[in-house]
């Protein structure tokens, strides 16, 4: 187990599902890496849309994106607060990066 810390990263991807090339994934995996790179564990907090107004949707999709910029798995948590959200924090292996949703 890493004696990092866990990192909260906030992510600026507010892309449309297909993206694969933009300049806001380039500047968020070019940031990740080195904190990746010291077997950081990393939160990784994104939001699409916007929840007052009713546009505020999941994004499953970057944690694939950013799993094939990094060379490294990415996962993808529907919650981002509660029970399970701090034990799958707690589990998570040195160098590994996940998505949460933002939506609310």
């Amino acid at each position: 187990m890493s004696t990092q810390p866990t990192l909260l990263y906030s992510a600026g991807i507010n892309i449309n599902p297909g993206v694969h090339e933009h300049p806001r994934i380039d500047e968020d995996v070019s940031s990740l890496i080195p904190l990746l790179s010291n077997e950081r564990r990393i939160i990784i907090l994104n939001h699409q849309g916007d929840f007052k107004k009713g546009t505020a949707q999941q994004t499953p999709w970057l944690a694939t994106l950013l799993a094939r910029r990094l060379g490294r798995p990415v996962d993808y948590l529907d919650d981002y607060v509660g029970q399970k959200s701090l034990e799958y924090a707690r589990r998570m292996a040195p160098g590994v990066a996940a998505d949460r949703k933002l939506t609310q």
